[in-house]
């Protein structure tokens, strides 16, 4: 049934596709009605492989979400991600008509485009231009210009880019299910307003977002989006190593993965035995903990090494005192806090 105020999250990742279906509330919070979570394997590092496979995992997971919430769904606001995406600030400046005695919404709106006019490849395309802080004359800091007298006015902002064909093929496997796109949000944001408050933000935070395929850094600092840049590794990669390491399937690796793995040997007796399915269903046998742990640690250390890296080329490093936030599926192996320290 049709539901007024619904509000439906659509998330196409490396591994899974998911979906929310949430109902607005008067206080400006969301209501959860329904979910909705399908694995795929039509994407790759956040980038779609396989358009069919995609469609699929789509219809499915909608058609699930529409049944636990008794809705029907037609709309969806979606996240994008990929390693194709990525970040850089600009800024914007234009002149003020001398004859106007105040900044209107027009101008606000043109020094915005004044910002956007960078030089992109034109395989790439402008994905969110993000305000932070405007300047009026020779005065900074000005949250919003509108109604203030000058006669320059300039714009700091964020631009996030992403590759025009991942984009496109990302909007023909939605469309292709029926639904219309409300809006598409880069996944790194999203996971930063539904786990960064506003005070870290403005302390200045990293936000690392390790999902399957890839790993979302996003860096805060004085209350505005500084970097944002997509990582091309992911816990997708640990799953990988396990089952190249314990010569058994992608699907038992995954599950020795969330059930087994560990980062952090401190405090585990690593002589533990665990049973391995062998690949093609031919028999199992009984493994030491610590062969896992071998497996994972090198591949952890070197998605945290890149992270760590990322953070020093956006010489952004002394500006975030407030430290990192972890998020995603990738950092639900035990220790994984304690290994990034």
């Amino acid at each position: 049934m049709p539901k007024d105020g619904l509000v439906v999250g659509l998330d196409v990742g490396s591994t899974k596709i998911t979906i929310i279906v949430g109902e607005a509330s008067e206080n400006n919070g969301i209501y959860v009605l329904g979910s909705s979570v399908v694995q795929t394997a039509g994407i790759k590092k956040g980038m779609i492989v396989n358009i069919e496979e995609t469609v699929s995992a789509i219809e499915t997971a909608v058609t699930d979400a529409e049944h636990m919430a008794d809705v029907d769904i037609d709309t969806v606001y979606v996240s994008i991600g990929g390693y194709h995406i990525s970040g850089q600030n600009s800024r914007g400046i234009i002149a003020v008509p001398p004859n106007q005695r105040e900044i209107t919404a027009e101008e606000k709106q043109k020094v915005q485009e004044a910002a956007r006019a960078i030089a992109l490849p034109q395989n790439r395309e402008i994905i969110h231009l993000i305000p932070e802080e405007y300047t009026v004359d020779d005065q900074p800091g000005i949250i919003d210009p509108i109604g203030m007298s000058g006669l320059r006015l300039e714009v700091d902002t964020h631009i996030i880019t992403g590759m025009t064909t991942s984009i496109r093929n990302l909007q023909k496997s939605i469309k292709g299910t029926g639904l219309k796109i409300k809006d598409f949000l880069f996944e790194g944001l999203a996971s930063g307003e539904a786990v960064v408050t506003a005070d870290e933000k403005e302390l200045g935070i990293v936000l690392v977002d390790i999902g399957g395929g890839t790993t979302d850094v996003v860096i805060y600092a004085g209350g505005y989006v500084k970097h944002t840049n997509v990582l091309a590794i992911g816990a997708a990669h640990i799953t990988s190593d396990i089952s190249i390491g314990l010569r058994t399937s992608y699907q038992e690796a995954e599950k020795i993965k969330l059930h087994n793995g560990l980062v952090w040997a401190e405090g585990m007796n690593l002589e533990e035995k665990i049973t391995v399915q062998n690949a093609g269903n031919d028999g199992s046998r009984q493994i030491e903990l610590k062969q896992l742990f071998d497996i994972i640690e090198p591949r952890m250390e070197e998605i945290f090494t890149m992270v760590k890296q990322e953070i020093k080329n956006s010489g952004l490093a002394s500006a975030v005192p407030g430290g990192v936030i972890l998020t995603g599926g990738g950092v639900l192996l035990n220790g994984t806090q304690k290994f990034a320290e």
